[in-house]
């Protein structure tokens, strides 16, 4: 079995939070180094979260969920983000 380590796009990413009629996201393409998330939102109220790391295990089953760590010394987040169609947030 391989090794899980904080913030691998395809072990601990997750979405959350989507709203309203008709929104819609997805994670998807994720790999050790990247992931791509794409939405449709239709709303002003629409929204979905991304969740990059949880220092709990809220999915795994307790005997065998990985230890909460919160020690994140060194971590750098690099992100590209596109958007269209939406009011700038920058």
């Amino acid at each position: 079995m391989d090794p899980i380590f904080k913030f691998q796009p395809h072990r601990t990413m997750h979405l959350q939070g989507f709203d309203g009629f008709g929104a819609a996201a997805a994670l998807w393409g994720a790999s050790d180094t990247g992931f791509n998330l794409s939405g449709v939102f239709r709303d002003q109220a629409d929204f979905a979260v991304l969740v990059l790391f949880q220092k709990d295990d809220p999915f795994g089953h307790p005997r065998f969920s990985y230890l909460p760590d919160g020690n994140i010394t060194g971590l750098k987040l690099d992100f590209d983000i596109q958007f269209q169609g939406v009011q700038t947030f920058e």
